[in-house]
């Protein structure tokens, strides 16, 4: 059966994903969030992107991240310093 083993304090987590160790959060009024979930019991925060405040949806895959807000879908890359880029932006009606 599943087990809490950590929780961390989010003002409004909306949509998450992962790969490997990465942990993408959407959270409201902070942006998307960026964990190293590598030991789940202390995951460290590694990057935030305030400018995605709106973001309510991710979706992670091998080399590119997904990032959806009321009028944009994102898609981003991040390296091995955790240094996100972002490679496209599609603006989007709601």
């Amino acid at each position: 059966a599943p087990r809490l083993i950590q929780s961390i304090g989010l003002t409004g987590p909306s949509g998450l994903g992962k790969n490997g160790n990465q942990l993408w959060v959407c959270d409201a009024t902070s942006g998307v969030r960026i964990f190293d979930a590598a030991n789940p019991a202390n995951p460290i925060e590694r990057q935030v992107l305030p400018s995605l405040q709106q973001a309510y949806d991710v979706i992670v895959l091998a080399d590119r991240t997904f990032i959806s807000t009321n009028n944009n879908l994102y898609c981003c890359s991040i390296n091995n310093n955790w240094q996100v880029s972002v490679l496209s932006n599609l603006r989007i009606k709601p």
